[in-house]
């Protein structure tokens, strides 16, 4: 619930326009549900998706993998 606070946080005070979310692997569904709660329950459906985009990019971690 903590992230989807910082979402409307984004929203309210800070007054943004949009709000670009990234996820990978495992976290994906983590930020689909972060929107959901965002988008339907506290911000009582004011929240749109604009773009979803699905693809693979390369990933360099610190390990140089």
């Amino acid at each position: 619930m903590n992230h989807a606070a910082d979402v409307v946080m984004h929203f309210t005070a800070k007054g943004a326009d949009e709000v670009f979310f990234k996820a990978w692997g495992k976290f994906i569904n983590r930020v689909v549900g972060v929107f959901e709660v965002g988008a339907k329950r506290v911000l009582k459906n004011r929240l749109t998706t604009k773009n979803i985009d699905i693809n693979s990019e390369e990933f360099i971690n610190l390990y140089g993998k």
